[in-house]
């Protein structure tokens, strides 16, 4: 089971899928880990983020939930 939009649990086979594209530079893994984590329990369905240090990208994320996985027709 998955945590699905923070107030119900639903099976993991019905639960959205998503996809997470982008880069995170050494030492910057643990953001992407949040950034998926925030996916997965349905407190996002699209997301940005990109940040810099000092002038040098450290973290260029973008994610989204395919919302057509389990409708039914």
């Amino acid at each position: 089971f998955k945590l699905c939009s923070n107030i119900s649990i639903v099976p993991e086979e019905m639960a959205p899928e998503y996809v997470i594209s982008g880069s995170v530079a050494p030492g910057y893994e643990p953001v992407k880990e949040m950034f998926k984590k925030n996916f997965e329990n349905g407190t996002e369905e699209h997301s940005q983020l990109c940040a810099y240090v000092k002038g040098e990208k450290v973290v260029d994320l973008w994610g989204t939930v395919d919302k057509t996985r389990n409708q039914i027709n």
